[in-house]
């Protein structure tokens, strides 16, 4: 997740059946993916904190 964020991708934590369904079924996931897009939205994890998880991610990089 840490190498994601600092490249500017889409990050997070995802349901694995779900993600690999929506990037199956997405045509263009690669390229909305490398754009900057997440396509794999649907398949997020809605408990998990993306502030708090970047917060301890940008934390440990200064570290």
């Amino acid at each position: 997740m840490a190498a994601l964020r600092r490249a500017g991708l889409a990050w997070g934590l995802y349901e694995v059946n779900r993600a690999l369904n929506c990037a199956l079924s997405a045509p263009h996931a690669l390229e909305q993916w490398m754009s900057g897009e997440d396509p794999l939205t649907n398949a997020r994890i809605l408990d998990f904190d993306l502030i708090e998880a970047g917060a301890i991610l940008d934390a440990a990089a200064t570290a």
